[in-house]
């Protein structure tokens, strides 16, 4: 077997466990900011049940600020699987 037989043979063998590894990085990336944002708005919420009126304003107002960084990195890779990985010839770009 020549050098270069084998070297596409191992290309071919690992690239799809490189491809696995990196989707579930960051997966488990993304499923540990939702668990902090989840963590912290019960927090926020168990507090805004019991603060009063003009401290709820207040709460109310981070838990947006806190959500919305998180929503728009969901949506940006939703949209990143959905749009840039559907064609492989975006991969390379």
């Amino acid at each position: 077997m020549q050098s270069n037989e084998l070297m596409s043979i191992l290309q071919a063998a690992v690239s799809p466990v490189v491809l696995i590894s990196g989707v579930g990085l960051l997966i488990l990336s993304m499923t540990n900011r939702f668990g902090r944002v989840l963590d912290r708005s019960r927090q926020i919420g168990n507090a805004l049940r019991k603060a009063p009126e003009q401290e709820r304003k207040r709460l109310g107002s981070q838990i947006e600020i806190l959500i919305q960084p998180f929503l728009q990195s969901c949506n940006s890779a939703t949209d990143e699987l959905e749009n840039g990985y559907s064609n492989p010839e975006n991969c390379y770009e």
